[in-house]
């Protein structure tokens, strides 16, 4: 329904505001969604070209919160449809260019994360990016059952309403921020810190400790937001905190600088937990301006996509809807009862 778009933009305009650890690019991807299928009504546009105009205008949606046209587009194909159809791919350049459009009128064409490009990492250093992606991939598997299990256990509480329930969460995020205001919220400003290169690995496991737990507890809360930034601030920790361990183990070898890791560890990131490994690698190139380490990133990437999958985790997205899908099933048959 169309009241998705103002619930989303206020909803999400809160969480966040308030030091949820969740992404904008939820509410974007939802809100582009709705009013597609608001606009095909009203067109009276068939069943074929309204979900066509949905999956394009989510795109659009995150391609706005990352002003990553390209990713945006990508993500419909790879992670919305999982198809490629030519009219799909009209429809979906269309909508993000014209969506990228209107938004760098208000707000520029910087990319999200300011980077100083690091110089080229040397050929070797290829095999170390998809040892850190296969390591993180693992650990995207965790991070999945960790926000399932928060659903879970925030489900369980049956004895409290849902309101109990959200802000019992909600004031446990608000212990992290009394203590550590730094490290709440979307993690943008997190991130960008890793990116420049200046954090030392104590701080960095710290960080990652903090925001492990943060993001599942504040997704289990039910406002809305996204899981993206939050996997972001996560993967950049992870691929700088590998750098520092290995310079840390093996002094006497160079070529190994935090900030490329940390590019490359959040594409793996995103990879272990989305499993969408070509999303992941443009978006965060678009991101980061850094076009000198797609080849680090894609090997990152397949390593990550490779032990995730072999670990048996689905897709964080794919889990999600199976939750939906059954929660509708059971209420409709418990109406129907």
């Amino acid at each position: 329904p169309s009241r998705v778009v103002p619930l989303k933009f206020l909803g999400g305009l809160l969480g966040m505001g308030t030091g949820l650890a969740l992404g904008r690019e939820g509410p974007t991807i939802q809100m582009g969604a709705t009013m597609a299928n608001t606009v095909a009504r009203w067109l009276r546009c068939g069943k074929r070209l309204s979900t066509e105009l949905q999956a394009a205008l989510g795109g659009a949606g995150l391609a706005v919160a990352f002003n990553a046209p390209m990713g945006g587009t990508v993500f419909v194909f790879e992670e919305v449809t999982r198809s490629f159809k030519p009219r799909l791919m009209v429809v979906a350049l269309i909508s993000t260019a014209t969506a990228i459009a209107v938004a760098r009128l208000l707000i520029g064409s910087q990319p999200d994360f300011q980077v100083v490009p690091p110089p080229p990492p040397p050929l070797w250093t290829l095999f170390l990016f998809g040892l850190m992606g296969g390591l993180v991939g693992v650990l995207g598997v965790l991070y999945n059952r960790l926000i399932v299990t928060g659903l879970d256990l925030a489900a369980s509480l049956k004895c409290l309403p849902f309101e109990a329930r959200a802000a019992l969460a909600g004031g446990m995020v608000g212990c992290f921020a009394w203590f550590y205001p730094a490290l709440v919220g979307p993690g943008d400003g997190i991130t960008q810190q890793v990116l420049h290169g200046t954090s030392s690995l104590m701080p960095l496991l710290f960080i990652l400790l903090i925001r492990w737990v943060l993001g599942p507890l504040s997704y289990a809360a039910g406002t809305p937001g996204g899981l993206f930034s939050p996997l972001l601030v996560i993967g950049a920790v992870l691929g700088a905190a590998f750098a520092h361990l290995f310079d840390h183990t093996f002094p006497e070898v160079g070529g190994v600088t935090p900030v490329a890791f940390a590019v490359a560890g959040m594409g793996a990131f995103f990879t272990a937990v989305v499993r969408a490994p070509l999303t992941g690698v443009i978006l965060i190139t678009e991101m980061t301006g850094v076009h000198t380490l797609m080849a680090p990133m894609m090997a990152a990437a397949f390593g990550a996509m490779l032990t995730a999958s072999l670990a048996g985790g689905p897709p964080i997205y794919d889990t999600l809807r199976e939750r939906m899908t059954a929660s509708t099933r059971k209420s409709a048959t418990e109406s129907g009862k």
